[in-house]
């Protein structure tokens, strides 16, 4: 009877350790804002491991494709987020700056042997990504937040605020609530004192935790344009900036033509006149030797004439004396 009594202990001690009443929750759900770190825990883990060398995560998107390898044997594998992905001491998986591309399920399975041979039961983790946007025209604000869940979504979604305003004065705020969205739409020149911080999402899980999300479109530290108008406004902004930026190169560029074509034109006009100088000089160099050689000519021809000339003196006659 003994003997029994502790072979039922036994089976009922297997049966609470791989159903995950002693070794932990085995299947847990995640919800964080779009662009946060989450540390996904595995909870699965042999002990006594080497650098997580037993441990291997796998990954299902929400659109049900096929498993894929992020972690094996404790090594983070070559894939599309690999650089955003690491794994802690205790083998969890951590997932820097969560996007939309990253919700889905995650699983932990231990290995031993070799070739290796699962231990355990699967430690399962599903990831959902809650999105914020925000609208604005010119008269009024459109916030809006989603949950991006795998599978069927289960979460409730709703906008709350802490404005005393907003909490005074409802006629002009339009809320909606859809699965797994919802969405605030309030007069923008009637709460222009109001910052969009004071709106907050309220988001409850399946199994009814709540968890408040402060309003921020650009968590994800990413320079994304949430609405058509804005997106408009800057391009057409850009564009003029851009159209004034070419105008002012070219008139630069104009600028610099011009300079240069007045150093080209002083540059030849210099030319020109130091040339003219040359030919004055030259010409009245040539001049003055023409008329030098001339005098020297005409004073041989006069010696000459000298020389041939008779000199003719008064000479008188012995017989005059």
């Amino acid at each position: 009877m003994m003997i029994e009594h502790k072979l039922f202990n036994i089976s009922l001690f297997l049966l609470l350790l791989f159903s995950g009443d002693l070794s932990g929750d085995l299947s847990l759900s995640f919800t964080v804002r779009d662009g946060d770190k989450v540390t996904l825990p595995c909870e699965n883990v042999i002990n006594n491991h080497h650098s997580c060398h037993t441990t291997t995560w796998l990954f299902t998107d929400s659109r049900g494709k096929a498993a894929v390898e992020l972690v094996n044997l404790g090594q983070i594998k070559e894939t599309v987020k690999s650089d955003r992905l690491s794994v802690t001491a205790e083998c969890s998986l951590v997932i820097k700056k969560v996007t939309a591309e990253d919700v889905g399920r995650y699983t932990c399975r231990q290995f031993r042997g070799n070739p290796g041979r699962q231990q355990g039961p699967d430690a399962v983790v599903h990831l959902s990504d809650v999105i914020m946007t925000e609208q604005k025209s010119r008269d009024q604000v459109t916030l809006n937040c989603s949950v991006q869940v795998h599978g069927q979504c289960e979460h409730k979604v709703k906008w709350i605020h802490y404005s005393e305003a907003l909490n005074r004065d409802y006629s002009n705020i339009k809320t909606l609530q859809s699965s797994c969205s919802a969405t605030v739409t309030f007069v923008n020149s009637l709460y222009s004192h109001i910052s969009n911080s004071d709106f907050k999402c309220n988001v409850t899980t399946e199994d009814d935790k709540e968890q408040l999300f402060t309003f921020s479109p650009h968590s994800s530290g990413e320079e994304t344009i949430t609405t058509t108008t804005v997106k408009l406004e800057i391009t057409i902004e850009n564009t003029m900036r851009a159209g004034l930026a070419t105008k002012e190169l070219e008139s630069i560029e104009g600028s610099r033509k011009l300079q240069n074509w007045s150093w080209y034109r002083l540059i030849i006009a210099s030319l020109g006149l130091a040339a003219l100088i040359a030919a004055v000089v030259i010409v009245n160099i040539w001049i003055r030797v023409g008329e030098k050689a001339q005098m020297d000519e005409n004073t041989m021809c006069k010696d000459e004439d000298d020389d041939g000339a008779v000199n003719y003196e008064n000479v008188q006659s012995s017989d005059e004396v």
